[in-house]
């Protein structure tokens, strides 16, 4: 009968396990060495200790998170009040001190004294100002008095030595012979003949006429 071959392989692979098996066994202890816990109790466990069970935290609600909050800040607010008057109330007035209340008493009547001489100053300047203006206007009208009399004094005069105002007496007239004698007593009627002036001839000739009409009828 022939060998099967699937047979003969397992038998080999079975044997070489084997033989695995039994290195392992001899050169790291036989199964014996292994402790069994089949047969262990419970006074066999008394020694071990058991392990530390960490303490869970509850869970926490939003109502008692608010709560906290809550009276945190009025506890706060209440320390924050209480904290302020008490500082209020322990802080004493601040007193200055005798040389600065003195030194700000001479300050005081210094500038004081300071605004009284510059309104006194003032006052006197005032014064000085309208005295000389005063003084100023008499001087003017007495320049402009001594002008009048000099012109009046050097005004040309009529025949009879009387200084001609044209504003005295009535409005003089075309044919007043008298003006027209005064206006040619003014003026030089002479004749020139020199080629530097004006010919005035014709003026002249007018003039001689207005101051003497009747020889215009001759």
């Amino acid at each position: 009968m022939a060998e099967d071959p699937v047979a003969a392989f397992l038998a080999n692979e079975k044997a070489e396990l084997g033989d695995i098996t039994d290195e392992l066994y001899n050169g790291a202890g036989t199964g014996s060495d292994v402790g069994s816990t089949g047969n262990l109790g419970e006074d066999d466990f008394s020694e071990i200790e058991a392990p530390e069970v960490p303490n869970i935290p509850e869970v926490v609600t939003s109502e008692a998170v608010h709560s906290v909050t809550t009276n945190s800040n009025n506890f706060n607010s209440l320390n924050g009040t209480q904290s302020r008057k008490s500082s209020t109330m322990s802080v004493p007035a601040k007193q200055e001190s005798p040389i600065l209340e003195s030194w700000r008493a001479n300050f005081d009547a210094d500038i004081k004294s300071r605004d009284e001489r510059e309104e006194k100053r003032l006052a006197e300047l005032e014064a000085n100002a309208k005295k000389e203006l005063e003084t100023w206007y008499a001087h003017y009208r007495q320049q402009q008095a001594t002008k009048l009399a000099d012109n009046r004094a050097e005004a040309p005069k009529d025949l009879s030595g009387k200084a001609y105002s044209g504003y005295s007496g009535p409005t003089p007239s075309v044919g007043d012979t008298a003006v027209w004698e005064s206006v040619c007593g003014m003026c030089d009627l002479h004749a020139k003949n020199t080629k530097s002036t004006h010919d005035l001839s014709r003026m002249r000739g007018l003039l001689l006429n207005l101051k003497t009409p009747h020889t215009n009828s001759a």
